[in-house]
């Protein structure tokens, strides 16, 4: 299949027009949400730095303020 033929495809798939780097972001956000580590993300994505892997999709790894806050508090209850 030639590149104009794929891109049609996927365009038509979603009903508007996608750039490949618009899946690339939607792979990452993806991988988010389904908890994938951001180090196995970093990874995957090539980034040279775990920094703009969590510059760029930061913002989208839900709840680990709290996962930590959690873990914390369980810890000291647990030593009392």
């Amino acid at each position: 299949m030639r590149r104009r033929q794929w891109k049609q495809a996927v365009d038509d798939s979603v009903g508007a027009p996608m750039r490949i780097h618009d899946l690339r972001h939607t792979h990452a956000a993806l991988s988010i949400a389904q908890g994938v580590h951001p180090r196995v993300l970093q990874e995957r994505l090539g980034h040279r730095d775990i920094t703009t892997t969590l510059g760029v999709y930061g913002g989208l790894f839900p709840g680990y303020d709290e996962d930590i806050a959690q873990a914390l508090d369980d810890a000291f209850t647990a030593s009392i």
